[in-house]
């Protein structure tokens, strides 16, 4: 989506039509996923920023 001075870029996790969500939901995992998205998106944002 535009905004000003760039794009904002956001990663979505959509569990909802897996049939393991509950055993997704416990544990780890969505903290473990949303470390994974925020690393994705930092280096998303490098090379956007090292291009421009």
């Amino acid at each position: 989506m535009p905004v000003e001075g760039g794009t904002h870029v956001r990663e979505t996790w959509d569990i909802g039509q897996d049939k393991q969500r509950l055993f997704l939901r416990r544990g780890g995992m969505p903290e473990s996923t949303r470390r994974a998205m925020q690393a994705t998106l930092d280096r998303i944002a490098a090379l956007v920023e090292s291009s421009t």
